[in-house]
């Protein structure tokens, strides 16, 4: 996927990593800022720092592994069942 700039890019990533209704609020916490920093980063009124996007992409990391361990579990839990 291509992004035109930094702020789309945040918006994609935030409800992905949060309920989308109310991603914003929670990000902000998970991320270090407050709310209306991180409201002008998704506006495009300020440019995203850099350190926030390192610790945006930890917690994308860290919650991909999150998922491929669910994914691995819930592989071995259906090829247990089926004597895969």
């Amino acid at each position: 996927m291509d992004y035109e700039n930094h702020a789309e890019l945040l918006r994609a990533c935030g409800p992905k990593l949060r309920d989308a209704g109310q991603w914003q609020t929670g990000l902000a916490q998970e991320l270090g800022i407050t709310d209306r920093s991180l409201r002008r980063f998704v506006a495009g009124a300020q440019p995203v720092p850099v350190g926030i996007w390192r610790t945006l992409l930890q917690i994308l990391q860290r919650r991909q592994r999150e998922l491929d361990d669910l994914a691995k579990a819930i592989e071995h839990a259906v090829g247990a069942d089926r004597g895969v």
